[in-house]
């Protein structure tokens, strides 16, 4: 270096943010920013004049808008907060009241039953059949059971004729069940003995006795659009599972189910135990396939190896 020569010194200047700088996070928030403004304008157009008048009045004063709030207007608050909590309980509230009184308006109808069965134990024709009907209440809702017990039974051996004591006691309790007006589905079981060789099985027996049953409600005075359906179980459905071939698994039951269980109730068909192809249901009864001619005759039919039924 030569003495005397300027000593040049030369400063680089280093950017922190590397090669881009951070000008694209400014960007990007006003991005973010403009959407949301965007979605909230469209969110308020599709408003009704009230509502965007609701969000107007929450947002100059929320808490002088959340004491003044008038009954049913929409709730605009983050998460529906207290008053949704009291509009629920208040559903919840009137539901279970409606409910109760549903119940005791069922109980009534089973106490008005069983005082005419009462009454007519002392009429010789059906005091026998009396002991074969039971009335209780579920959690479904009242059911009326007709049990073909030992000794006097409700249908002919093997076939859906009712006999003329059973049809004298299921009229007097038609009209009972046509005052209380409450939606019915009949249901037809049988135990577990076959018939063999006659083309006619345990599903026709069961659906054509809960026909049977049906026709005698409807001249009981039963309206037809009281009985929601009419099934047919054959033996899928044991009262006494343990006993197969126990006659009380033979029954038509008549359920008068409450109004929160009717639709489970008419839906509670056991997919796995029943071939769809067999399953007899109506869903309107009063349309039903005609019989063939050989069971229409109101003669007993023949029964091969099904003397119990």
């Amino acid at each position: 270096m030569n003495e005397g020569a300027p000593i040049i010194i030369k400063k680089k200047k280093v950017s922190g943010h590397g090669h881009h700088g951070g000008a694209w996070k400014v960007a990007y928030a006003d991005f973010v920013t403009a959407m949301m403004a965007f979605f909230l304008v469209m969110w308020i157009m599709g408003m009704s004049a009230d509502q965007r008048q609701q969000v107007q009045g929450y947002f100059n004063d929320p808490q002088g808008f959340m004491k003044s709030v008038p009954k049913g207007a929409p709730n605009i608050t983050p998460s529906g907060g207290h008053r949704a909590s009291q509009l629920s309980a208040s559903a919840a509230a009137t539901r279970r009241k409606e409910e109760e009184q549903e119940e005791r308006e069922v109980e009534q109808v089973r106490e008005n039953i069983k005082a005419v069965l009462s009454k007519g134990a002392n009429d010789a024709d059906i005091s026998v059949l009396i002991k074969n009907i039971e009335v209780t209440l579920t959690t479904e809702g009242l059911e009326i059971e007709f049990v073909e017990g030992k000794g006097m039974v409700f249908f002919e051996v093997g076939c859906a004729n009712i006999r003329p004591q059973a049809k004298k006691l299921i009229l007097e309790i038609a009209p009972l069940l046509a005052k209380s007006g409450r939606i019915m589905i009949i249901d037809g079981h049988t135990d577990a003995r076959n018939y063999t060789g006659l083309g006619y099985d345990n599903w026709d027996l069961s659906g054509d006795r809960a026909l049977a049953v049906r026709r005698v409600l409807r001249q009981g005075g039963v309206p037809a659009n009281q009985v929601s359906a009419v099934r047919a179980f054959a033996d899928t459905r044991l009262k006494f599972p343990d006993a197969p071939l126990d006659s009380r698994n033979r029954r038509v039951t008549v359920m008068l189910p409450f109004k929160r269980m009717q639709q489970s109730v008419v839906n509670d068909i056991p997919h796995d135990q029943i071939d769809p192809k067999d399953q007899a249901i109506f869903a309107k009864p009063e349309i039903v396939p005609e019989k063939p001619a050989k069971f229409t005759t109101g003669q007993k039919q023949p029964v091969e190896n099904h003397s119990g039924h």
